[in-house]
């Protein structure tokens, strides 16, 4: 296969604890506006000032946003036929040591044992197993995510195309260890959003 290396996708993961509120700037959270067309295998650099890797912590007593700042992916496409996705693979790294607030105090507490055990599990991955065409550039993509030393198999909807890929997951905390503490059960809730858009550079 050929190798088109990213700084793409990551999947998954993430965790959250609450604190003061912040929001992500208007840049991070508008939508893709890119183009309609199918993806036709000629995907490019990521460009990191337009794309984000997000999350909400969500508990009873506040929300809070934040974003991983640190991701790198591989998309190997068949060379008989780079543009069908169905036959690529997609793998991704994220660093959760880069998961970034607007409180350094949460942002510290995120790499504790009871969240991301950073010192034992620094990095989240994912690898597709399975891409399949929904028709237009809307794909479901089914891959392994390996998160605090927890593999799951787990299913995007994603939109592909040459110009942005964007997706939506809500991790489940507890069946990756996060947030399973007694503060966790008590405040937290049982998913934290994830949103992924990557915008390519044209």
């Amino acid at each position: 296969m050929r190798s088109l290396k990213l700084p793409l996708v990551a999947l998954s993961l993430l965790a959250l604890c609450a604190c003061t509120t912040s929001s992500l700037t208007e840049q991070e959270n508008a939508p893709v506006t890119g183009s309609e067309t199918t993806f036709m295998g000629t995907m490019k650099e990521i460009d990191k000032e337009q794309s984000v890797i997000s999350f909400t912590g969500k508990s009873n007593i506040i929300n809070h946003e934040g974003k991983f700042t640190e991701y790198t992916a591989t998309v190997s496409l068949d060379p008989a036929e780079p543009a069908n996705l169905e036959k690529a693979m997609i793998t991704a790294e994220v660093d959760v040591t880069s998961a970034l607030t607007e409180a350094a105090g949460l942002n510290a507490h995120l790499q504790k044992e009871d969240f991301f055990a950073a010192n034992q599990y620094p990095k989240a991955m994912f690898t597709s197993t399975r891409i399949v065409s929904k028709g237009g550039n809307l794909y479901d993509v089914t891959g392994d995510l390996i998160l605090k030393g927890v593999m799951k198999e787990i299913s995007l909807a994603a939109e592909i195309t040459d110009d942005y890929l964007t997706t939506h997951y809500d991790l489940p905390r507890k069946d990756f260890g996060i947030g399973n503490d007694s503060y966790g059960d008590k405040l937290l809730e049982e998913t934290v959003p994830v949103n992924v858009k990557l915008v390519f550079k044209k």
